[in-house]
């Protein structure tokens, strides 16, 4: 039998920061073994809000990031302190 995937949210934003539009993001995460390990479900108000929250949360593990239910692009930890981000080909179904 398979394992879950372990689901945590972020706290939402503050009642301030709440009046500028937010997007879902969530960070997918894989085990070594390639199973889905974690989901982080998030929001942010753009892509560089979200890529800061991938990089605090992934510290050193690669991970997947998604808004609103579309993959956007694979973050993964390089030597030293340098992440690379790559584009990932949409996955049947996503338009």
């Amino acid at each position: 039998m398979g394992r879950g995937v372990f689901f945590e949210r972020l706290r939402r934003p503050s009642a301030a920061s709440r009046s500028v539009a937010c997007n879902t993001y969530r960070l997918k995460f894989q085990s070594e073994d390639g199973l889905p390990a974690k989901d982080i479900e998030f929001e942010a108000h753009d892509a560089y809000e979200a890529l800061t929250i991938a990089q605090r949360e992934a510290r050193t593990k690669s991970v997947e990031l998604w808004r609103e239910g579309k993959r956007l692009c694979l973050i993964t930890r390089n030597e030293g302190s340098f992440w690379e981000i790559s584009a990932l080909p949409e996955l049947p179904g996503q338009a």
